[in-house]
């Protein structure tokens, strides 16, 4: 072989080997977006089932909330008629012992 021809077909070999490479390259990159957007989209689904949660607890928090008031306000309420009632006992002196 001529020495024109043996350069002419390493050069074509050369360029196959690269064209070849490049396919495979990109190829790759093709399934590694796929598996990429498969990542994301679980990703995304976590935080949506995170954010329900939050919510849940929000509510339950409030929810929470609202009772203690209740149970303060009915504890003061409580509180103040106990003492109305030991200021009534006091002013009638039925708490009082009787002296010998």
């Amino acid at each position: 072989m001529d020495p024109e021809t043996v350069q002419a077909l390493s050069i074509s070999i050369a360029a196959m080997g690269f064209l070849v490479a490049l396919a495979g390259l990109w190829r790759s990159s093709k399934r590694d977006e796929g598996s990429d957007r498969a990542q994301i989209a679980e990703v995304l689904t976590e935080v949506r089932f995170i954010s329900n949660d939050l919510k849940d607890l929000k509510a339950d928090y409030r929810s929470f909330r609202n009772e203690i008031k209740e149970v303060r306000a009915i504890a003061e309420h409580a509180s103040e008629r106990a003492e109305a009632a030991h200021d009534r006992l006091d002013r009638t002196g039925i708490d009082k012992r009787s002296g010998t």
